[in-house]
């Protein structure tokens, strides 16, 4: 192994529990950007997991690692910019799901930057903030159905959260029904890509008034 991707493990290892407990307060504090620029960050993040996953096929690689760390900067900036329009309603007790939402994304993005920096590492620690990528999913299946309920945003763009929400169990039928192989993994990237990209352009298109996070 490498020198520095040695030095990127013990760092990891030697500090996970703070960086768990602190990730949430300071993870969208470069975000501070209109409504309409974190939208499309998010649109040109939204193709990034189909990559991913057309490169997944080998195992993790840095590569892979750097695709997701981008999808993962869109999807919360997603996150940033219903806070900002108060998606989920303007008390607080109401934006604890969007903390929440972003307080996996962040421990997610932890395992993105070590998987760039060490792929094939077998760290247990590794291995369990490997789940705060599907906990960040079944997250967003909650945002989306708590946005869906509360219809503060406009008709359709009430459910567009909920549809990105609902990508990993579709993945999961297609896979059960398709089998490992190339065409489930091209029905499930174009889902995300066109889930994504539509929860981006609605906050590019959203108003462009800042709201204090």
């Amino acid at each position: 192994m490498p020198p520095f991707a040695q030095l990127i493990r013990l760092f990891f290892q030697s500090n996970a529990k703070r960086l768990v407990r602190n990730s949430c307060a300071n993870s969208f504090t470069f975000m501070k950007l209109s409504a309409p620029a974190l939208g499309l960050v998010a649109m040109a993040a939204s193709p990034f997991l189909f990559f991913e996953l057309l490169l997944n096929d080998k195992g993790n690689t840095s590569l892979s690692g750097v695709c997701d760390l981008i999808y993962m900067t869109g999807w919360m900036c997603t996150i940033v910019g219903l806070l900002r329009i108060k998606a989920t309603g303007s008390l607080k007790k109401n934006k604890t799901i969007l903390y929440l939402q972003l307080g996996t994304l962040t421990v997610a993005q932890i395992w993105n930057v070590w998987t760039i920096a060490d792929p094939q590492n077998t760290n247990s620690i590794y291995a369990i903030i490997d789940f705060f990528w599907p906990l960040s999913n079944i997250t967003l299946l909650i945002v989306g159905i708590v946005i869906a309920k509360k219809n503060i945003l406009w008709r359709r763009q009430r459910f567009t959260i909920l549809i990105a929400g609902l990508w990993l169990p579709f993945t999961i039928v297609v896979s059960l029904l398709t089998g490992p192989g190339t065409i489930g993994i091209i029905i499930s990237g174009i889902y995300s890509t066109i889930a994504w990209f539509g929860m981006g352009h609605m906050i590019w298109k959203s108003e462009t008034t800042q709201y204090s996070i």
